[in-house]
């Protein structure tokens, strides 16, 4: 078994796939890139770095960084051939390095394996080199070294191998060859003749030799694909047809035990399909039937993508429906808002909150979706806060609209014993009003949650006893008429009083009302909401600020567990207090004990202009740049 560009990416998996399912197969793994020197483990990006800049304080640290790259890639040939060693054995495992674009070093390493067994059995031809990049940035010397790693390499191997062709010739190619992804024309051209060529071969090939190109799709684990930037690409374009290792390796498999007749093999499961169509290729013959449809063809999603998760009954909150991926410090979730369902559901609570007129999502709520994400991933720990939470933009529902599913993408990024830091970004398909898409993947909200062992004590507000009652304010967003219109559960704050320093009011929530739709939920998202809403209460002889929704919170504190309908349950009395000074909002019980703490509030301009100001009545109300 030999293979060009095997030590790195898919390859090594399917190797070990085969040394699995075959009789200690004799393997030769070849390739540009060398095994290491020593065993030491390499150290982290930055060390490596620093320590190479000291030796070598000429170099750039673009130098620095690809030699750090290529550091990491022989350790990764290491970890291959010692992996297929394990199963297959000392003496059975070979690496050889050689540049395929080399045509005497690939014919003088073909004739080694020939002359020592014979025969090849199994061939897998996997090089390449992806240069993504717009066709303006792109140069001559990216266009030709793309097409000569897959074309000129081709070529040598079968020159290599004129006369004594092995008994299974597996070339990769990709799936982007119909459906190309941007930045990629001569990739995806290259691989366009490599299929070609195997099926030419495949015809006229001698008879017990059979050779073929498998159109892969993208790897979510491991490959060029499995990067990033990569997946990025992919989603934002609608050709993430994702495949995890383990159904890669059972393509593999089936494709080189039962090589098709046409040289060419691709698997086509549902994702595919979508992602064909979308192209316009039919991937049912005429009078084909489809369990999607009687006309034989899938129906395309509504462009409202992520997919929605399959439900998962032991997400308790509403904003999180179900785990779309998950690994071991990341998880993605998906929230979806059908308009057919949204009355008896959702919509009981959403109808409450509007902006121009839509249900729409209130900003505090964004937290909900994190927290309970950020808990998910960290079961042992307890929320007690946010930071840097910004909303980019609404979350809005449209009842005459299509079906709006958001993804929560979730990922660990500081664990200690004690606690831990969850980065949470929500995103999700701009749809305009005609359902076209106006922006892919369309960053709604991010923040970073706070997780610890147990709950801060938090210090509380100045001294409020003096303020004198306002008996004739009444919330000015607390009213049916747009653009804001805040009502039931929303409208939660009364009672108020102002003084010279700061300004107070009361909370309540009909929390038996409440709790069959809100009873699941992870932190108080509508106190929080509450407590926003003080500074729209100005010092004496000022006027309300004129400021859009919410934008950003810089941080939120939360001095103990419970949601809404928990808190509102305990604790009859909640007074929520802002500080004129600071802007800085706090709200506390009937005893003194202070249940969350909100700084640096900022919000959109009702001008639509794009700016943010800060609503505190002490600071000049100019944008915040």
């Amino acid at each position: 078994m030999v293979a060009f560009g095997g030590a790195r990416g898919i390859t090594p998996e399917l190797l070990h796939a085969i040394a699995r399912t075959s009789d200690r197969p004799h393997v030769y793994v070849i390739g540009r890139t060398p095994l290491p020197e020593g065993d030491d483990a390499l150290p982290p990006q930055a060390e490596f770095i620093a320590a190479e800049h000291r030796s070598r304080p000429g170099a750039s640290v673009g130098e620095l960084r690809a030699a750090y790259e290529k550091a990491q890639a022989r350790l990764e040939v290491r970890r291959t051939v010692r992996r297929l060693t394990e199963l297959c054995g000392q003496d059975r495992v070979h690496h050889r390095v050689c540049d395929i674009l080399d045509a005497e070093a690939t014919t003088a390493v073909l004739d080694e394996v020939v002359d020592r067994h014979g025969q090849i059995d199994l061939l897998i031809n996997t090089v390449l080199d992806l240069r993504s990049r717009a066709l303006h940035a792109k140069t001559l010397t990216d266009f030709r070294a793309v097409r000569a790693t897959k074309a000129t390499g081709y070529r040598n191997l079968k020159r290599a191998l004129a006369g004594r062709p092995p008994r299974i010739w597996c070339n990769f190619s990709t799936l982007a060859t119909l459906a190309p992804a941007p930045g990629d024309i001569d990739y995806c051209a290259v691989n366009e003749y490599l299929a070609y060529a195997s099926a030419w071969a495949q015809r006229h090939g001698p008879d017990g030799h059979r050779e073929l190109a498998i159109l892969w799709s993208g790897w979510r684990e491991v490959g060029v694909a499995s990067s990033v930037t990569m997946r990025e690409t992919l989603k934002r374009n609608q050709m993430d047809a994702y495949i995890s290792t383990e159904q890669g390796c059972a393509q593999f498999l089936s494709a080189v035990t039962r090589p098709p007749a046409a040289g060419v093999a691709f698997f086509i499961r549902d994702d595919e399909r979508v992602l064909l169509a979308r192209r316009g290729i039919s991937t049912y013959g005429p009078g084909g039937t489809s369990t999607y449809g009687s006309s034989g063809e899938p129906r395309i999603p509504a462009p409202d993508a992520p997919p929605p998760a399959v439900p998962d009954p032991s997400l308790t909150s509403p904003l999180l429906d179900g785990v779309l991926h998950r690994g071991k410090s990341w998880a993605v979730f998906t929230k979806t808002w059908d308009p057919h369902t949204l009355a008896e559901r959702d919509g009981r609570w959403m109808r409450h909150h509007r902006v121009n007129g839509e249900y729409t999502l209130a900003g505090t709520f964004t937290l909900e979706a994190a927290a309970a994400a950020a808990a998910t991933l960290c079961p042992d720990l307890v929320v007690t806060g946010f930071r840097g939470l910004v909303c980019r933009t609404s979350i809005t529902v449209r009842l005459a609209g299509p079906r709006r599913t958001v993804a929560v993408e979730a990922r660990v990024t500081s664990r200690k014993r004690d606690g831990a830091e969850v980065a949470v970004r929500m995103t999700a398909h701009r749809i305009g009003k005609n359902g076209k898409v106006l922006r892919f993947n369309d960053l709604l909200c991010e923040t970073t949650v706070v997780l610890a062992d147990r709950y801060p004590v938090l210090a509380g507000p100045p001294d409020f006893s003096s303020h004198d009652p306002e008996p004739e304010f009444a919330m000015p967003v607390y009213s049916p008429d747009p653009p804001i219109s805040l009502t039931g559960p929303f409208a939660g704050t009364s009672d108020y009083a102002r003084g010279p320093d700061g300004n107070s009011a009361r909370f309540g929530l009909d929390h038996a009302a409440w709790a069959p739709a809100l009873a699941g939920m992870t932190v108080p998202a509508i106190l929080l909401d509450a407590m926003v809403h003080l500074l729209l209460l100005p010092p004496r002889g000022d006027h309300p600020p004129l400021v859009g929704p919410m934008a950003g919170l810089d941080e939120v504190e939360l001095g103990g567990p419970g949601n809404d309908c928990l808190l509102s349950a305990e604790h009859p009395a909640i007074r929520l207090h802002c500080d004129f000074a600071t802007g800085d909002l706090t709200a506390v019980t009937g005893h003194g004990k202070v249940l969350a703490r909100i700084t640096g509030v900022t919000a959109h301009a009702l001008d639509h202009s794009g700016e943010l100001v800060r609503p505190r009545a002490r600071v000049p109300q100019s944008p915040l740049s």
